[in-house]
């Protein structure tokens, strides 16, 4: 009986006798920060173990500081967030957790009629479930957001535009305080319809310049008296002007552009590009020249080799979103362009092209550059919107596939049309939100959204 193994531990029954390391892997497959809060606000056991594995003496306190010295936090701040136990537990949970993915803002109806000033936030972090809900004023189109909780508000009584922080009904007090910035309309129009707008930086940042595409009635001379002309074109806008706007240039077929309508919007080495409905890229780089904005070196044109799609799928709208230091340009289809259901995507990574290739109606001197099909998403996910769309790694989050999720965001040209015409826009279905993979095809993950008066669904980057 001497070469017998000893037996193995009996596995534990309890929660207080998982080792530490067991509850650190735990604690890694709950990703989202709120559900981990709530778990140990529920768990008198949680408590328990967390308390265990935060004494000064156990290894799992090590762990904390490297944490947050690979975060760049000072030694200070780590000493004092050693020395109280609750700021040592909530660095802890968010330090092991991964960064925050959107949450989708959908009208919540029973917060007042269809949802006005209250949006049910879906976390995807939390299997696309509603943690909780955001207040939004009262009578507001969210039309874009930004990083730090900043969305992009329209308003039609009084007709203005704002960028603002939001809030919960409940806010965290260590939250920043609910902040405002007035974007108006350029003094030469009357009435402004934005379409979608990205920011260049920090929305609370002196320096930053944002660039919106609009519909403008802007105010012209006619014959015998003033006459009004609709027209979409580019407004830029930085935060020392105090709100106001300075009209750069109309994206129109004068300007070299093949069409009037603009895609999408996006800020990417040092540049706002534009894609048009062509395939092809406009590029411009605001400064101030005193007090007022003006363009670095005027519209970079940037000419494309025409992408065919086919006849069998029609293209509802074309997103830009930077993805680990690229450009790529995510295709969004609908089987027939009379039904809004989202059937597929394709994405291209933006190419400079080198030498003649096999096109010989497009030389590379006038079409320097193409797209080129990704074959796979290759660990991505995107998150596509217009103006804000962004790009995750999956390596960061276990068990998440690779993906794009995209929203309902409406006819966006549509809506201005009807807004000068009769006053007030269509109603948003709401209902077309989902994800798109490579294997599973379209699948409807985000709860049912309900139709709403005022505004169309929107990302909101925590």
């Amino acid at each position: 009986m001497a070469g017998l193994r000893p037996l193995p531990p009996p596995p534990p029954t309890r929660l207080e006798d998982l080792d530490d390391d067991s509850i650190i892997q735990i604690l890694k497959r709950i990703p989202c920060r709120v559900d981990r809060g709530r778990m140990f606000s529920v768990c008198r056991a949680w408590r328990a173990v967390l308390s265990r594995i935060l004494k000064p003496d156990e290894p799992p306190r090590e762990l904390l500081v490297n944490l947050m010295r690979e975060g760049g936090i000072p030694n200070f701040v780590i000493e004092l967030v050693l020395k109280n136990k609750v700021d040592a537990r909530k660095a802890f949970f968010n330090l092991t957790a991964p960064r925050a993915l959107p949450w989708l803002l959908l009208p919540a109806p029973f917060c007042g009629g269809d949802g006005d000033g209250c949006r049910s936030a879906a976390c995807v972090l939390s299997g696309c479930h509603v943690h909780h809900y955001v207040n939004i004023p009262p009578g507001a189109r969210c039309f874009g957001s930004h990083d730090g909780r900043w969305l992009f508000l329209h308003f039609l009584a009084p007709h203005h535009t704002l960028l603002q922080r939001a809030g919960t009904p409940c806010p965290d007090p260590h939250d920043p305080p609910t902040v405002a910035h007035r974007v108006d309309a350029p003094r030469t129009s009357g009435l402004m319809y934005v379409h979608y707008l990205a920011l260049s930086g920090r929305a609370d940042d002196a320096d930053c310049f944002a660039a919106a595409v609009a519909t403008c009635r802007w105010i012209g001379p006619g014959p015998r008296f003033v006459h009004l002309q609709t027209r979409r074109g580019v407004v830029a806008w930085n935060r020392r002007a105090h709100g106001e706007y300075s009209t750069l240039e109309i994206l129109a077929e004068e300007n070299g552009v093949d069409d009037t309508n603009v895609d999408d919007v996006v800020w990417y080495k040092g540049e706002f590009h534009f894609v048009t409905r062509g395939g092809h890229v406009r590029a411009c780089k605001p400064i101030m020249n005193g007090e007022r904005l003006a363009l670095d070196g005027g519209w970079l044109i940037r000419q494309f080799v025409p992408v065919l799609f086919g006849d069998h799928i029609h293209i509802r709208t074309r997103y830009l979103v930077v993805s680990r230091g690229e450009l790529l340009m995510v295709v969004r289809f609908t089987p027939h362009p009379l039904q809004r259901g989202t059937c597929g995507f394709k994405v291209y990574r933006e190419t400079e092209r080198k030498t003649a290739d096999a096109c010989p109606d497009f030389p590379v001197d006038e079409y320097p550059w193409s797209w080129s099909e990704l074959d796979m998403l290759d660990g991505r996910m995107l998150f596509v919107g217009h103006g804000c769309s962004r790009s995750y790694d999956t390596n960061q989050y276990p068990g998440f596939d690779a993906a794009i999720y995209f929203l309902d965001e409406g006819d966006q040209y549509d809506n201005a049309a009807i807004l000068f015409r009769h006053g007030h826009a269509t109603r948003y279905p709401c209902s077309d939100n989902g994800k798109w993979t490579e294997d599973g095809g379209v699948q409807r993950c985000f709860p049912r959204g309900y139709p709403s008066d005022h505004s169309a669904p929107v990302w909101l980057f925590p």
